[in-house]
Order: structure tokens, then C-alpha cells, then sequence
């Protein structure tokens, strides 16, 4: 049909750049084989025996078709640039945590600090004579002096003089028994230190017969709380021309 040719009915994309380019170019080459359905010439294509699973591309690399399927980034670029922008996102995350934690720690008001123990060798002033007047009438002892050694209401007193007043341990163990049933002097000094100074006490002492005393002990804290009122019973004993006391023990008639 006038001056058709081959050349004419193949897709524009086959013109690789000229006539010249056309004429170097070296198609696979084909072998001959079985007539395939559809087949041209009763021939099929078949690739080149290389002895090798690899495909030999020497030549090739000039083809601009193969040149950008080889300048394809390769899947292990991918996951790399994937887990270096995983590492950037966690970064940024941690960044904005940390500094809305420093920002909300910063705006917060400073904790009170705890106030020190006690000191052994401080002491408190008594509570005044008319809120824990001394008194001793029917058995019933009251009041808060420094006691002594010459009876049960005495030794008490002077049991929880030298704990409230002179807030010493080695004070109150003074007037206890070597063998009794009390802690030594570095416990009672513990629990000394656990108590505000300033603190105040008054007694209300009841005779039980034998030795044996009822105590009602109201500890005032020095804040303005209401007063704590501790019920005890208090064995004492005496020995060596004074009285000591052997026991102390929660109250069990309370």
C-alpha cells in the first residue's frame, strides 16, 4: 500500500533515538521451537542459555529503559530511610515530653520541707499550773511536776517529765526498774523524736491497790489540735528505799 513499511506500525516509544541507534541495537536472539498459539513463523522466543540463574545485562546498560529500572532506589534504601524517620518521629516525641515536664515542674510551687526530729537535749516548757493543776485527793493524783522516787504518783511524774518536758530518754529510764517491761532509753528517745516540740502533757493517776496505777495521760500538740488522751496502766514496785516503775501497758479497763 503505497510506501508502507514494518517500520511504520511499531509504537512511538520503540524510536530509541535515530536510525543509527536502530542499526547497533542487538535484539535477544530467538530459537527455533514448537509453533505456540498465536505464534509468527512457528517460531517462539526463547532466551539465551547463560548457565547461570543470574541475567547477564553487560551491553545493556545504554538502553535508556534498562538504565531507569537500574536507577530504581532498592528496598533496602526504603526500610532504611523508613527506620530513620521512625528514629526522628520518637526523637521529637521525647523532646516535646520532657520539656512539658520541665515546664509544669517549674510552675509548681515548691514542697514544704519536713520539720528536723527533735534534738534530745531540747526541752519543752510544762503546760501552765491552772490547765493541769497538782492535785491529790481520794487516790486521784493529777498534775505534771517533776515527780520523784518516794511513791508510785511521783515515779510516774517523773516518767513523763523528762519525756515531755526534758525530752530526754535517758531522763525518764531513770525512774525504771533495770529488769522491766519498758524499752531502753534509746527507744523512748525515738519516740521522743517523733514528737513536736512544744508538746505538753497532763496526768490523771488512780490507785488500783498493790502497785498497781490507772493513768490517764492527755498530750496537748502545740499547733492548737485537740488534746490526745492516752489511758495506761503502770505497775511500780519498790526496792532500795525508792519506787520504780517495772511496767507500762495500754490500759485494759479502758
Amino acid at each position: 500500500m503505497g510506501n508502507h513499511s514494518d517500520d511504520d506500525d511499531l509504537p512511538s516509544w520503540t524510536d530509541l533515538g535515530g536510525d543509527d541507534q536502530d542499526d547497533d541495537f542487538d535484539f535477544p536472539e530467538f530459537a527455533d521451537g514448537p509453533v505456540a498459539p498465536g505464534g509468527v513463523g512457528g517460531v517462539v522466543p526463547v532466551a539465551p542459555d547463560t548457565g547461570s540463574e543470574a541475567t547477564d545485562l553487560a551491553g545493556l546498560e545504554d538502553n535508556p529503559f534498562v538504565a531507569a529500572v537500574l536507577e530504581q532506589p532498592r528496598p533496602r534504601r526504603l526500610l532504611y530511610a523508613g527506620v530513620a524517620a521512625a528514629i526522628v518521629v520518637v526523637a521529637v516525641a521525647i523532646g516535646l515530653i520532657v520539656w512539658l515536664t520541665t515546664r509544669s515542674s517549674g510552675s509548681s510551687a515548691p514542697a514544704k520541707a519536713a520539720p528536723a526530729a527533735a534534738s534530745a537535749a531540747s526541752t519543752s516548757a510544762p503546760a501552765p499550773a491552772g490547765a493541769c493543776p497538782s492535785t491529790t485527793q481520794a487516790g486521784i493524783t493529777t498534775g505534771n511536776t517533776a515527780g520523784g522516787g518516794d511513791s508510785g504518783p511521783a515515779a510516774i511524774m517523773a516518767f513523763d517529765y523528762g519525756y515531755y518536758v526534758k525530752r530526754s530518754g535517758q531522763a525518764a529510764r531513770e525512774v525504771v526498774a533495770a529488769d522491766a517491761r519498758v524499752g531502753t532509753a534509746a527507744e523512748i528517745q525515738s519516740g521522743i523524736d517523733k514528737l513536736a516540740p512544744g508538746t505538753t502533757h497532763c496526768l490523771k493517776i488512780t490507785s488500783r491497790g498493790d502497785g498497781l496505777w490507772g493513768v490517764e495521760l492527755t498530750q496537748t500538740p502545740p499547733n492548737g489540735a485537740a488534746p490526745v488522751v492516752i489511758k495506761q496502766q503502770i505497775q511500780t514496785v519498790d526496792s532500795g528505799g525508792r519506787t520504780w516503775i517495772s511496767s507500762i501497758v495500754p490500759d485494759p479497763q479502758s
